[in-house]
C-alpha cells in the first residue's frame, strides 16, 4: 500500500498509473489469501467478521484502483 501511495507522486503519468495499479492488485491478492485462509466453520464469529472486513477492504482497493484517487 505504501508503494501504491508513493506512486501518486510519480511525474510520468504512465509510470504513475502502472505503479498504483500493480501495487493495489498485489494488496488485493494478499487480502484474498488471508480471506481464503479463514476457517469459517471452526473460526466462528471472528472468522466471519474478518471475512467481511477483508471483502470490504478488497472492494475499497478495487474502487481506488478504478478511480486512481
Amino acid at each position: 500500500m505504501g508503494i501504491a501511495v508513493a506512486a501518486f507522486k510519480e511525474t510520468d503519468r504512465t509510470k504513475q498509473i502502472e505503479g498504483i495499479h500493480n501495487n493495489l492488485i498485489k494488496a488485493q491478492g494478499i487480502l484474498r489469501e488471508l480471506q481464503a485462509s479463514l476457517d469459517l466453520e471452526k473460526g466462528g464469529e471472528f472468522s466471519q467478521q474478518m471475512h467481511r472486513l477483508y471483502e470490504f477492504m478488497i472492494e475499497q482497493l478495487n474502487e481506488a484502483n478504478l478511480k486512481k484517487a
